[in-house]
């Protein structure tokens, strides 16, 4: 582990130890404040030396390693949490850009700004953002839960500029940002529709789904999802093209990720089992 600590601090990222198979700094190793009590404060100013990462593995082997975010190193890191984390970046974009696989989702690592960025928690759904003060656990340190963090795109890789979207989880009104563009896309796809019977006969589903009201939205969604499995198993729409809009209209009226996902898929494949002719 000292060589791979000793690579990443060669980036110019500043390192600290974290403790063996957990995401805690590893205050038996780190220096103490004037207080007396361990810190990793300074490192979040400058790294560490060559000869102060090699005394803290040997000391601890096991020891996992963390990368300091923020100017100290020049990143800034997005930690996608889960499915809904991965929905979420996918659903926004993600540039190529140095890319570590968790525990339970990806880090991805971009250029710090210049200017200072705050950590956040869930601002967006499954996003966190690590920025100045902030760390995260790099490979090959293993999870809490036993799996080992790995490269998905390399650490040698040209860091990317953030996209504007990253500092939508930044900014408070981020959900609402995320429910607008939601809503704004499902409009688009509910207005006056064009094409043949069974192109009008979805956009008009989809009209009823998003004036569903509150205690009743799954229900609909499920009632929307079986009439157009039916359609959609007679060969007249294609089912991803059904279930995308679905999808989307069905997040816009507030059901979450999951929910919906599953409520979707279970309407589909109950009313594919009874084609409509």
């Amino acid at each position: 582990m000292i060589d791979v600590a000793l690579s990443y601090l060669d980036l110019g990222w500043s390192i600290i130890p974290l403790r063996p198979h957990d995401k805690v700094p590893h205050f038996a190793l780190l220096p103490k404040d004037e207080a007396g009590k361990a810190t990793w404060a300074p490192f979040q100013e400058n790294p560490p030396a060559r000869d102060q990462v090699a005394e803290w593995w040997t000391r601890a082997p096991e020891a996992n390693v963390g990368i300091v975010t923020g100017e100290v190193s020049g990143i800034i890191v997005q930690d996608l949490d889960g499915p809904e984390g991965m929905s979420t970046a996918q659903r926004n974009g993600i540039p190529v850009t140095p890319t570590s696989r968790t525990g339970h989702g990806l880090h991805l690592i971009y250029r710090h700004p210049g200017h200072e960025v705050p950590n956040s928690s869930k601002r967006l759904p499954g996003v966190d953002v690590r920025g100045d003060g902030g760390y995260i656990v790099a490979p090959p340190s293993v999870h809490p839960s036993g799996a080992v963090y790995q490269w998905q795109v390399t650490p040698d890789t040209a860091l990317a500029d953030a996209p504007d979207w990253f500092y939508a989880a930044l900014d408070n009104s981020e959900w609402d940002w995320l429910q607008e563009t939601l809503r704004s896309e499902a409009r688009s796809i509910t207005r006056a529709p064009t094409g043949g019977y069974w192109e009008k006969a979805l956009a008009n589903e989809l009209q009823r789904l998003s004036t569903a009201v509150i205690g009743n939205r799954n229900n609909s969604l499920v009632q929307s999802a079986y009439r157009m499995g039916q359609i959609v198993a007679a060969g007249h729409l294609d089912e991803g093209e059904v279930e995308g809009k679905l999808y989307l209209v069905a997040r816009a009226t507030g059901l979450d990720e999951g929910e919906t996902r599953r409520t979707i898929q279970s309407g589909l494949r109950a009313g594919m089992l009874n084609p409509r002719r």
